[in-house]
This record gives C-alpha cells, structure tokens and sequence, in this order.
C-alpha cells in the first residue's frame, strides 16, 4: 500500500474538538481520518485493513465515558443487565 502524507493546520478548537471525537469513540485520530474519508468516498475507501471475524463472536472495546453513556442510554431503554442489551 502506498503511504502519502496530508498535512492540515487546524486551529486550537479544531484540535481540541477532533481529539475530544477521538477520546469519546475510543478511536485513533488517523482511524477517525481513515473513517471520515471512506464515509464521504467509499467507493474509493481502502478496505485492505479490514479482518474478517472467523468466530461468532465480536469483541468491542470502549472507552469508559463511551461505556458508562451506553450503560446509561441502555438502562434508559430497560435492559436490566448488559448481556441484556448487547444482545438488544
């Protein structure tokens, strides 16, 4: 795969803003890039990372702001524990 470099001066907030998305989604910031760009041009997006689950079972990690908004939104929604609402 072809590495290229984009470079982009963004203001404080711009930074700040990008890196609070990043921190909120547990994200890298060149995965939040890599998502943007194959959001807006998917045929054109670059899938060559992609690893196919061979089991049928997902393991997610989120960060712990990510986590306690979900366990927040799901108790809202009346799942009492979370095997409950991940299976919601």
């Amino acid at each position: 795969m072809n590495r290229n470099t984009v470079k982009t001066l963004l203001s404080d907030s711009e930074k700040q803003n990008r890196q609070q998305f990043c921190d909120d989604c547990g994200i890298s910031q060149s995965n939040m890039l890599r998502m943007m760009i194959n959001k807006v041009t998917p045929d054109a997006g670059c899938d060559d990372d992609f690893k196919e689950v061979k089991t049928d079972h997902v393991t997610i990690r989120f960060t712990n702001t990510l986590l306690k908004r979900i366990c927040h939104q799901a108790k809202s929604e009346g799942y009492l524990s979370q095997s409950n609402w991940i299976r919601g």
